[in-house]
C-alpha cells in the first residue's frame, strides 16, 4: 500500500543545526560533553581516593582480626588465662604465624611495657615508654595506626614498607597483663590497588569516549526524529481523531491493570515487613541464647538484651527503658539495668513492690500493661519529666514472675499487637535464660554443700588421731614447762627446756592449720603447689587414726608442682585413703600411697582415659581390701551411691573426688577385683611455675627496734600482756585495750598519738575490721595490722580492700611481728621523705 504521507530525507547538516537551535537538544549536547570530560576527572580525584580510604579501613580491621587471632591462638586454651613470658613453643608458633599471615613484625610487651618477645631479636628487653602505651593500651583500648613507607611508627621506628601498626591489650583475670604489637605488611595490596586503579583510569577514558560517541549518535538520531516529527505532525493531526478512541479504550485497560499491580505491591510490602520483623525478633532471641551459653555474666546479658530491644528501627520506642528482676524478696522488683534514666529516676525505681506503678502492676497481674501517656497508674512521679507511655512486660516461667521489661514510648503512642508480641517473645527467651542461670547457681550451691559434708565426715574419721596428736603435744608443753621451772637457776638447761616447749607449740600450730585448711568453707584460688607436701601432711594425720592392723607405705618419688587448690587436694587424698581404710577395716592390710611423674606422648597413650599429651603427676592409692565387682565400679562415681551400711557415712567420697579432679583438668582411673583390693590412679598436669617465699627467721633482731607509739587491742589478757612487754622491750610506746569500743574512744580523743595500730579481729564492743574502718575515717594514713585466730567473716583480700595494711593469722611469732612493724613504719618514713 503506498504511503499517504511521504516524508523528505533529512541531511546531517540540518540535523546539527536543529540540535544547536533546539534548547533541549542543546542542553543534552552540553551535558553529554561535560560528562565525557568530568567523569574521568571525578573518578580520578574523588572516587579512587575514596576506594583507597575504604581499602585502608578494611586493612586496619583485618590487622585487628589478625592480632586478635594471634592472641586467641596463644591464650584461649590456657587454664590460667594470660601467661607471660611466653614459652619457647609459643615463640616458635608466633614466628610461624608471622610468615603465614605475611606480617612484618610481632612483639609481646609486659604490663610495664618491656618487650618480652619480638621476631626482631634486637627489640627484646627494650621498654615502651611512649604515652599511648600507658594511657590507651594499658587501659584496654586497641591502637590501630597506618604507617606509610619511609615514615616512623608510634614507637619511633622507620619502616621500609607500608604497614599497619596494631597494639592489642592482653587482659587477664587480674586486669591488664601486657600487649601484643603486630606490623601487617600491606605493600603488595597497595601495589595491586595502584595497578588496578591505573587500569580503571584507562578503561574510564575509553568508556567515556565510547559513551560520548554513542550518546552523540543517539542525539543525532533524536534530532533526525524531531525534524521528521515536525514534518509528519500535519499527517499525525489527521489520524489523531482515529487514535483517541483507541487511547480511551487502552487507558481503561491500563487503569485496571495498574490497580491490580498496586494491590500486589502492597501485599508484597506487608509480607516483607512481617518477614523483617520476624527476622529481627529471631536475631535477638538467637543472640541472647548464644550469649547465655557462654561465660557472660547475667548483668551483661540483661544490658545486651535491653540494647537490642531499643535498637530495633521498626519499633516506635523511645531510647529509654529498664529491666527488673525478682531477687531475695519474691514480691519486690529490683532494677538491674537501665538506659536513659537520671539519678533521681534510678533511685526512685531501684526497688519496686508488686502492685506499685505500671511495672509492679504488670508483675502482680502477670499481664502486659500498656499506657499511652502518664496516668493515675503512675505512682512514681519525676519532676520535669515529659509526658510518655510504657510497655511493661512480665518475665514469666511457669506462671512465676522472674522480672519485668519496661520500655518507654512517646506520648499518644497507639498500642500495637506486633510490638507486644515482639516484647513477649523477648521476655519468654529471657525467662529461659534466667531459669538456666538460676539452675546452674543452685547446682553449684548443692555441689559445695556436698563438698563440705564430705570434709566433715573425713574430719570425723580423723578425730581420734587429731586428739592423739594434741595430747602428745600438750604432754610435751606441760612437761618441758615444768622442767624449765625446775631449772630456773640453771639458765642453759632452762633455755633448752623453753626451746623444746616452743617446738611443741609450733607443732600444735601446724596441726591447727591443717585442720582449718581441710575444714574451711571459703573458696581457694589455684596456685602452684608441691603435691608431695600435701600427701605427707595427710599421711601424718592418717597414721594416728588408722588401726595398727593396717600398714601405711609411702612411695613418693616426685616433688613436681601442679596448679591446684591445696584444700581440695588434701580432701582428695583423705577421701581416697578413707575409702581404702574402710575396705580393710575388718581384715587389716597394706595401704600404699604412691606419687610419681609420668609422661604421655600422644592421645593414644591411654585410650581408656583419652588423656591429652603431656607430663602428669600420678597419685596412686592401693589397698589390699575386699575389692569391688564390675557392677559396683559402674556406679562408683554416682553422687549418692554407697556400699556403706546406714550410719557409716554419706557415701559421697569418690563422687567428690571425681568432681575435684575434673575441675583441675585431671583424669582418674580405678581398677579392682573382688577379694583382691583396689587401685585408684589420679593424674594431674604438671606445672613449671614456682613460688618464692621469704624466710624471716634469718633476719637480725637488733635493727627491728623503734620508739614509735603503738595502739594494741586484744581481748585475750595473756596475749595483750605478752605483746606489750615484748614491744616495750623493743623501745616502742604501747597503749593497750581489751575492748574495741574503748580503744576507739581513746583514739578519737588523741588520734595523732599513735603511729601504728595492732588489733585482734573478734573482740567485745567492736570487731577489729569495724575498728579499722572507723580509725581510717579519721586518719586514712595510719597503718593497721589485723590479727585473727580464725574467722569466716573476713579474709586477706577483704582486709586489703578495707585499707588494712597487714593481715596476720595467729599464733603470731613475736620476732615476725617486730619485723612486720618495723617494715611498715620504715616504709611510712620513706614515703614522707619522698613527698
Amino acid at each position: 500500500m503506498p504511503n499517504r504521507y511521504p516524508v523528505e530525507k533529512t541531511t546531517y547538516g540540518s540535523i546539527l543545526i536543529h540540535i544547536i537551535k533546539n534548547p533541549l537538544l542543546r542542553i543534552i549536547l552540553m551535558t553529554m560533553l561535560s560528562i565525557a570530560i568530568l567523569f574521568p576527572v571525578f573518578s580520578t580525584y574523588v572516587l579512587f581516593p575514596q576506594i583507597v580510604h575504604l581499602l585502608t579501613t578494611h586493612l586496619k580491621e583485618e590487622a585487628i582480626k589478625n592480632t586478635s587471632h594471634l592472641m586467641h591462638t596463644l591464650f584461649d586454651n590456657r587454664t590460667n588465662g594470660i601467661n607471660l613470658p611466653l614459652s619457647l613453643s609459643d615463640q616458635d608458633k608466633l614466628r610461624t604465624l608471622k610468615n603465614d599471615l605475611h606480617l612484618e613484625k610481632i612483639k609481646i610487651f609486659s604490663r610495664s611495657g618491656k618487650t618480652l618477645f619480638s621476631t626482631d631479636l634486637q627489640d627484646i628487653g627494650k621498654v615502651n615508654t611512649h604515652d599511648y602505651y600507658h594511657t590507651l593500651v594499658a587501659k584496654g583500648k586497641i591502637v590501630n595506626h597506618l604507617v606509610k613507607k619511609d615514615s616512623t611508627t608510634l614507637e619511633g621506628r622507620t619502616v621500609a614498607v607500608d604497614v599497619i601498626e596494631t597494639y592489642m591489650p592482653l587482659m587477664g583475670n587480674d586486669g591488664f597483663e601486657g600487649a601484643i604489637e603486630v606490623y601487617s605488611d600491606i605493600t603488595p595490596i597497595k601495589k595491586a590497588l595502584s595497578e588496578l586503579l591505573n587500569h580503571l583510569k584507562q578503561i574510564l577514558i575509553v568508556f567515556s569516549a565510547a559513551m560520548a560517541i554513542f550518546l552523540f549518535a543517539i542525539l543525532v538520531k533524536a534530532g533526525r526524529n524531531m525534524i521528521e516529527k515536525d514534518k509528519v505532525d500535519a499527517s499525525l493531526q489527521k489520524i489523531h481523531g482515529e487514535l483517541e478512541t483507541l487511547v480511551v479504550e487502552r487507558t481503561a485497560e491500563l487503569v485496571d491493570a495498574n490497580d491490580q499491580l498496586g494491590m500486589e505491591v502492597e501485599e508484597r510490602k506487608l509480607a516483607e515487613t512481617a518477614l523483617q520483623h520476624s527476622h529481627d525478633t529471631q536475631t535477638i532471641v538467637n543472640t541472647l541464647l548464644e550469649a547465655s551459653l557462654g561465660e557472660s555474666s547475667l548483668q551483661t546479658l540483661l544490658e545486651q538484651c535491653l540494647d537490642l530491644i531499643l535498637a530495633m528501627p521498626w519499633l516506635s520506642f523511645e531510647s529509654m527503658g529498664c529491666i527488673f528482676l525478682v531477687e531475695d524478696d519474691p514480691l519486690v522488683l529490683v532494677m538491674k539495668t537501665h538506659r536513659g534514666f537520671s539519678k533521681d529516676h534510678k533511685k526512685k525505681c531501684r526497688l519496686l513492690p508488686f502492685g506499685k506503678c505500671l511495672c509492679g502492676r504488670a508483675a502482680l497481674s502477670k499481664e502486659i500493661i500498656f499506657a499511652s501517656h502518664v496516668d493515675d497508674r503512675h505512682d512514681i512521679h519525676l519532676e520535669g519529666a515529659k509526658d510518655h507511655g510504657h510497655y511493661c512486660v512480665p518475665i514469666l516461667a511457669k506462671q512465676t514472675v522472674l522480672g519485668v521489661i519496661n520500655i518507654y514510648v512517646k506520648s499518644g503512642h497507639q498500642q500495637d499487637p506486633r510490638e507486644e508480641e515482639f516484647l513477649k517473645t523477648i521476655a519468654n527467651t529471657l525467662a529461659s535464660v534466667l531459669v538456666q542461670r538460676y539452675g546452674e547457681k543452685e547446682k553449684k550451691k548443692i555441689h559445695n554443700q556436698l563438698l563440705q559434708s564430705q570434709k566433715l565426715e573425713s574430719i570425723g574419721t580423723l578425730a581420734g588421731g587429731i586428739a592423739h596428736d594434741f595430747n602428745n603435744i600438750l604432754t610435751g608443753i606441760f612437761g618441758f614447762s615444768l622442767m624449765a621451772k625446775n631449772h630456773i637457776n640453771e639458765p642453759e638447761k632452762a633455755k633448752n627446756d623453753i626451746d623444746r616447749t616452743i617446738e611443741c607449740a609450733q607443732k600444735a600450730t601446724d596441726l591447727v592449720q591443717q585442720i582449718l585448711m581441710f575444714s574451711r568453707k571459703t573458696d581457694q584460688k589455684m596456685h602452684p603447689i608441691k603435691l608431695s607436701i600435701v600427701v605427707k601432711e595427710a599421711i601424718k594425720l592418717l597414721r594416728s587414726s588408722i588401726p595398727a592392723t593396717i600398714e601405711i607405705q609411702e612411695k613418693i618419688t616426685s616433688r613436681s608442682r601442679i596448679l591446684a587448690d591445696p584444700t581440695q587436694m588434701h580432701q582428695v587424698i583423705m577421701n581416697l585413703c578413707t575409702n581404702a581404710y574402710h575396705a580393710m577395716q575388718k581384715t587389716g592390710g597394706i595401704l600404699t600411697i604412691c606419687l610419681e611423674e609420668t609422661q604421655f606422648e600422644s592421645p593414644d597413650s591411654s585410650r581408656e582415659l583419652d588423656i591429652l599429651p603431656g607430663t602428669y603427676l600420678k597419685l596412686e592409692v592401693i589397698d589390699t581390701g575386699i575389692g569391688m565387682d564390675s557392677q559396683t565400679l559402674d556406679k562408683i562415681f554416682e553422687p549418692y551411691f554407697t556400699t556403706k551400711a546406714p550410719g557409716e557415712g554419706t557415701g559421697l567420697g569418690l563422687a567428690v573426688v571425681h568432681g575435684i579432679v575434673k575441675e583441675h583438668k585431671g583424669y582418674i582411673k580405678i581398677t579392682s577385683q573382688p577379694g583382691q583390693g583396689s587401685a585408684i590412679q589420679v593424674f594431674f598436669p604438671v606445672t613449671r611455675e614456682e613460688t618464692v617465699t621469704l624466710n624471716t627467721e634469718t633476719l637480725d633482731l637488733h635493727p627491728i627496734q623503734g620508739t614509735e607509739g603503738i595502739l594494741l587491742v586484744d581481748d585475750e589478757d595473756n596475749i595483750l600482756t605478752l605483746t606489750q612487754a615484748f614491744l616495750e622491750h623493743q623501745g616502742y610506746r604501747v597503749t593497750c585495750f581489751s575492748n574495741g569500743k574503748t580503744a576507739f574512744e581513746a583514739f578519737e580523743k588523741n588520734p595523732h598519738e599513735f603511729d601504728l595500730v595492732i588489733t585482734d579481729m573478734t573482740m567485745p564492743g567492736m570487731t577489729g575490721d569495724k575498728l579499722a574502718v572507723d580509725i581510717l575515717k579519721i586518719r586514712p594514713d595510719l597503718p593497721i595490722v589485723l590479727c585473727t585466730g580464725y574467722s569466716e567473716n573476713i579474709s586477706h583480700d577483704q582486709a586489703m580492700l578495707l585499707g588494712i595494711r597487714k593481715y596476720i593469722e595467729k599464733p603470731t611469732r613475736l620476732k615476725e611481728l617486730a619485723i612486720i612493724i618495723r617494715g611498715i613504719l620504715d616504709q611510712k618514713k620513706i614515703a614522707k621523705l619522698d613527698s
